[in-house]
């Protein structure tokens, strides 16, 4: 019998198992790879949607900052310009309350003073009703009356005499304010 004995290896042949293992190797590989990209490619755009998104809230939060700041501003003038006009309307009044009360004689009372735009109602309580007669003709004189009339002359039970005037005003005559910018 002969034996063959042969030191070197036998080149044994590729199985099929082999070839099949690195078929598959390869092929989970590229789908890994192509996932990978996929995934990779939806995440930045999904980041890029983001950011825009953020980018767009960040102009809407600064216009309406801008607008609530302008807001501010015009609600603050507004402020100012009523609180003017209540300090004018307040001096005036008072300027025509003196003036009012410069035409009464020594028995006579201002009992109520109104003044609404243009017009003013007084009303005063005098002892007789010459002095009621004697007052309209005293504010007749004032420079920033128009018209002066007697309303109504009532007779009390302490015999005075309660009188309602209707003033109109010209408001180019109005006493100028002093101390108060326009």
């Amino acid at each position: 019998m002969i034996v063959n004995i042969n030191l070197l290896p036998t080149r044994e042949g590729k199985s099929k198992a082999n070839l099949l293992t690195i078929i598959l190797s390869l092929l989970i590989l590229i789908i890994g790879s192509a996932s990978f990209i996929v995934l990779t490619n939806k995440a930045t755009n999904s980041t890029a949607i983001i950011q825009s998104q953020i980018d767009q809230t960040t102009a809407v939060i600064n216009q309406l900052r801008s607008e609530q700041s302008k807001n501010l501003v015009n609600q603050a003038q507004n402020g100012i310009e009523e609180q003017r006009a209540v300090i004018e309307q307040t001096v005036l009044t008072s300027k025509l309350i003196k003036d009012s009360l410069n035409g009464l004689t020594g028995g006579a009372e201002l009992t109520n003073f109104q003044y609404e735009q243009n017009t003013v109602t007084i009303s005063i309580i005098v002892p007789t009703e010459r002095e009621a007669g004697v007052y309209v003709q005293k504010i007749q004189k004032l420079k920033w009356v128009d018209d002066a009339k007697m309303v109504s002359l009532i007779k009390q039970e302490s015999n005075n005499y309660l009188v309602s005037y209707l003033i109109d005003i010209n408001q180019l005559n109005v006493p100028k304010m002093k101390g108060v910018d326009k």
